[in-house]
């Protein structure tokens, strides 16, 4: 019988912010045995301050250079001086399209057992297209473990060879207890105590969100219905480009950037719609949590599918440069009016497809224990 011993896993992130990738590990760590797990983490950047709570549970938090500001060497080093590695069960990486890369690192390193973790369907760095084969090698090769987020970025990353799905889950008691006070404060606190409709978006100020089509769909939608308002919450490094361009349109009036916010809930409880015009994602978690929160979501049908949980709130558009599409649906939706959705339907909904932590937090650690049980028996 496998005894059960508190097992040690190092998370490996691009870095410890408040969304994307980051904030579904930390979902799941609230989630798991604390008395049974200890987790610790690699950011590739300035943590933000709610590690500090991870920090308060014992997390240890390492903030290092990547790969491609020190190379191979250089960042192997780098780790080495700071982390023991052969003291973690688990080394569970997350880094995109060169996760492989990484793993090499920690296997040379010692490492027991390794995940690979898919979350993206694209090379962020174009100039790494082509290497694209190299990087699927090494990922395969140098993991013990493969999961993935989505079927589209675990074909991506991995391609023919076996991996496991495990969803991107939310906490839905968070949008399950979010009140119109709470939206009505929010409202007031933003100005929007007036406004009849309130579009959303939430993401990363980058590349792969396609602000700019935000902005397109922002002065083409104010032409049809003026008394609506834009509300863009995050940032990033594109932040400041995508300010002057709505300035440069004179649409400021209409268009609220909030910054990095924690009651997400909230906001997407206050959205009337909630757009994401990505141009690639593995599967992005707000789309997840717009859904929760019975809110409409239009989606590029760059994204996978699978995120539609079955309330008939998706909406998959292409990427045209008209974004006609787009906003005729906005209009409809307007039109339309909220959905009414009940709260145990939306829960059932999450659990049936997948996506409710509590659920995913258990398959999770079936996965840890089973590679750690297969590391003592020699496999």
């Amino acid at each position: 019988m496998f005894q059960k011993n508190k097992l040690k896993i190092l998370q490996v992130v691009p870095v410890l912010a408040y969304g994307g990738v980051e904030k579904i590990v930390v979902n799941y760590y609230n989630h798991l045995n604390h008395d049974e797990y200890e987790f610790d983490f690699i950011s590739h950047g300035k943590s933000s301050p709610y590690v500090e709570q991870l920090k308060s549970d014992g997390c240890n938090i390492y903030e290092v250079e990547t790969i491609g500001a020190l190379g191979y060497i250089g960042y192997k080093k780098q780790v080495a001086k700071i982390i023991d590695i052969n003291k973690y069960d688990v080394i569970h990486i997350h880094i995109g399209h060169i996760t492989g890369i990484y793993a090499k690192v920690f296997r040379d390193l010692g490492a027991k057992k390794i995940i690979c973790h898919a979350h993206t369907t694209k090379c962020v760095n174009t100039k790494h297209r082509v290497f694209m084969p190299v990087f699927r090698w090494f990922a395969n090769n140098y993991s013990d473990h493969r999961l993935s987020c989505s079927i589209m970025a675990g074909d991506f990353c991995f391609g023919k060879r076996k991996y496991e799905l495990l969803n991107n889950a939310i906490d839905y008691r968070k949008f399950e207890n979010v009140g119109e006070g709470d939206v009505n404060s929010l409202k007031c606190e933003l100005g929007l105590q007036t406004t009849p409709f309130v579009i959303g978006h939430i993401g990363h100020f980058s590349k792969p969100k396609n602000h700019p089509y935000v902005v397109k769909i922002i002065e083409k939608y104010h032409s049809v219905y003026p008394n609506a308002k834009f509300v863009l919450v995050g940032d990033g490094p594109d932040r400041q480009i995508i300010e002057k361009e709505i300035q440069g349109k004179s649409l400021e009036d209409f268009v609220i950037f909030t910054g990095i916010r924690q009651d997400i809930p909230v906001f997407m409880k206050m959205f009337d719609v909630f757009i994401l015009p990505s141009l690639h994602e593995g599967l992005p978690v707000v789309s997840i949590e717009a859904q929760s929160s019975g809110t409409d979501c239009i989606l590029s049908d760059k994204i996978d599918f699978s995120l539609d949980i079955g309330l008939r709130l998706t909406h998959f558009l292409p990427l045209k440069k008209s974004c006609d599409e787009w906003i005729n649906m906005i209009e409809s939706i307007r039109k339309q009016g909220r959905k009414s959705i009940d709260s145990l339907r939306i829960h059932k909904a999450l659990v049936d497809s997948g996506y409710d932590v509590a659920a995913t937090a258990e398959h999770l650690e079936q996965i840890y224990r089973r590679i750690v049980e297969d590391n003592e028996n020699g496999v």
